[in-house]
Parts: C-alpha cells; structure tokens; sequence
C-alpha cells in the first residue's frame, strides 16, 4: 500500500513547529504553507498507514501500521525528521496510543487495546465492536477509548474497564479532553456529547448539523467542530455551534496553529491546506 504522494495522514502543532506524515514521509509545515507539495520531506515513514503522532513525556511516536496486516509504532525525531525502526503490535493498525505513568497503551482497528508497562510485554483484550477510533489520557489514573460503534469506554491504569458512556448513534470519529477532564465526542450521528468520565454520565449534548462531524479541537475554551463537507464551527459549552468558516471538500487531516492567531488548519487531498481563523 502506497499512500497518497500529497495527502496528509496525522499532524503534530508542537512549540517551535508543526510536523505531519505526507505520502508516507515526515515533512514540516510553516504557519504560511498553503500546500504539502514542495516541502522538503524526511526519509520515508517505516509503515504505509500512519494513523496519529503523539508527543509523549520523552519522545514523538508514531502509530499506523499495514491495514488488515500489522499495527505498528515507531519513534520520530522532529528536528531530524528521522524515525527509528518500527516495533510489530497486533493484526491491524493502530490507530492511537497513549502514555500514563509508565502504562503505554495503544488501540487498532481491529477494536483491540493493547498495553504494557516498560520493559513488559503487551497484554492485549477487546475493546470495541469493530474499529477503536480513538484513545484518550484523562489524568493520571485513567484513559477513554471510543470507537465505531458509538461507545466511549473508560479503563484504569491496569487495564481494567470502570465503565462505558452510552448516548451516540453511530460511529465516534473524535474526542478531546478540556482542561477540567470532560471527555468530548462527536460522531457520523451528527451530534456532540459533552461526558463526564469520572460521574460516568453525560454533561451535555448538541444537535442540528447537516453532516457527519469528523474532528474536534480545542483553543482555550472554545471547542472547534469539523463537518465532512469541511465546515467549521465554534462551541462554548454555554453556547450553540456557530459557523466559522469553511473548507469545502472532505477534510483528511485538521490541526490548530501552534503559533500566532488562533487557526485551524484543514488539509484535503492533493495537499491543499486551508487556514480558518477562530474568534477566542
């Protein structure tokens, strides 16, 4: 599987700058790029799929794998743009990974969780009815995983299910954690669900979107919603979704500027990058 040459799969806003994945390859993108075609890449990611980065306490990993074949992660050096050799972990790829305490976990799409502690070998169980979507440090002592079949999951730092948020009709795309630990959600069902993992209960709900929502960001207190259509929205959770902006045409990766006004970033095939300011 060869991906896209210009498409990009998963982006990372860090400090001082913005690393992604393009057609498999590392690159780094400036606040004024308009188009992933002519950045300079790095040497070719080690797997075809990359699904997420993350910016762990020591280091960047990246997760994906072979679709159908192998999860696998890897580290990636974001001054370098050089990645370490990647390590196998399951049947499918991964499609996120999260770090507590010495607890690394990780999810595929398969619906598996994977974790260990450092120096152990992975331990793996079933998580979700089909693919994990996503998984989600809360604190210190607890993560989320949420997945295509509308379910928020909530596990402890051994591993351990404390209980499942119930409310989505349909497939999870993303999820957010706000400062005060709320758990964030929207779905294909068109809607958002603001969740309260520690009460196990959910906080607050909104409605009324023509399209299947695909991402979610967040820029001090304002949640920033994605459409498939490439429509943006802005929420507050004492307020109603109100339009920002739009990118028309399916939005394939979406970040918030690290630097400068508050944006969000919308990338579509082709490599087409569209800026969207956000009101704070």
């Amino acid at each position: 599987m060869i991906p896209e040459a210009d498409r990009l799969q998963a982006v990372l806003p860090l400090r001082d700058v913005t690393i992604g994945i393009a057609g498999g390859f590392p690159i780094r993108i400036g606040a004024l790029d308009r188009n992933v075609q002519g950045i300079q890449r790095g040497h070719r990611s080690p797997m075809p799929l990359v699904s997420n980065i993350v910016a762990g306490a020591d280091e960047v990993t990246i997760v994906g794998g072979v679709p159908g074949h192998s999860g696998m992660l890897a580290t990636l050096n974001p001054a370098t743009l050089m990645t370490g050799a990647p390590e196998l972990v399951g049947q499918d790829c991964l499609t996120g990974v999260v770090e507590i305490g010495d607890l690394q976990a990780v999810v595929n799409a398969k619906g598996v969780l994977f974790s260990r502690r450092k120096g152990k070998t992975w331990t793996e169980q079933p998580a979700h009815q089909g693919a994990c979507t996503g998984i989600l440090k809360v604190d210190n002592r607890t993560f989320v995983t949420y997945g295509v079949d509308g379910l928020v999951h909530i596990w402890d730092s051994a591993g351990t299910k404390l209980g499942t948020l119930e409310g989505h009709a349909a497939a999870i795309t993303s999820g957010i954690i706000s400062a005060v630990g709320n758990v964030t959600t929207v779905s294909t069902d068109r809607s958002v669900r603001v969740w309260d993992p520690v009460r196990q209960r959910q906080k607050m709900f909104f409605k009324g979107f023509d399209n299947a929502l695909v991402a979610l960001h967040r820029v001090a207190e304002i949640t920033v919603i994605i459409d498939s259509s490439g429509q943006v929205f802005t929420l507050t959770e004492t307020g109603k979704p109100v339009k920002a902006g739009a990118a028309p045409g399916y939005p394939c990766c979406s970040w918030i500027a690290g630097s400068g006004p508050q944006s969000v970033f919308i990338a579509q095939r082709g490599g087409m990058i569209h800026r969207i300011l956000i009101g704070v």
